[in-house]
């Protein structure tokens, strides 16, 4: 099994401190990883050199640290230490998959739990639908779910409450 990536305390605050900036959001940090490398990087940085990315105002924003951060932070550690073969993965990891890269907008970051080398996997399946199922809807995606893995396919989603954690009980 590919082991998990692993994150010192300041670069997991780092990387939950760009997403939770007033003004920042997917392309705009994406925009500032690509100029100033890595998120210890964008707030070590001048304001000057954040100014050459963003506004002035989401510049300075950078400079704060965010509201919430501390229990994002908080929330992320209890999340991984939970239980096993849990992950938080960046853009940029070797488990990142290749496949997301090349999507519209790819997320900064993933959580997952289960075999993190089935984020590569060739067979891989998303299974979403409404946050308030029917009974049968969840029973449906659990059933698809289990049997879909059953045969090695990956199920993979948003892990949103409903069909999206359903399908994910129903795979593990």
């Amino acid at each position: 099994m590919t082991p998990a990536p692993t994150y010192t305390d300041a670069e997991l605050r780092a990387w939950l401190r760009l997403m939770l900036t007033p003004g920042v959001g997917s392309q705009t940090a994406r925009d500032l990883l690509a100029q100033l490398g890595t998120p210890e990087g964008i707030f070590s940085s001048s304001l000057s050199a954040r100014g050459q990315v963003v506004s002035e105002g989401v510049a300075r924003a950078l400079g704060a640290e965010p509201e919430g951060l501390e229990a994002a932070y908080a929330q992320t550690q209890a999340w991984l230490a939970g239980a096993e073969h849990r992950a938080f993965i960046t853009l940029g990891e070797r488990l990142y998959p290749a496949d997301l890269l090349h999507t519209a907008d790819p997320p900064l970051w993933l959580f997952a739990q289960g075999r993190l080398d089935s984020l590569s996997a060739p067979k891989r399946v998303a299974i979403v639908g409404s946050r308030n199922p029917t009974p049968q809807g969840r029973a449906n995606a659990q059933a698809f779910a289990r049997s879909l893995a059953q045969a090695g396919v990956s199920v993979v989603s948003g892990l949103a409450l409903g069909v999206d954690g359903a399908a994910h009980e129903g795979a593990l």
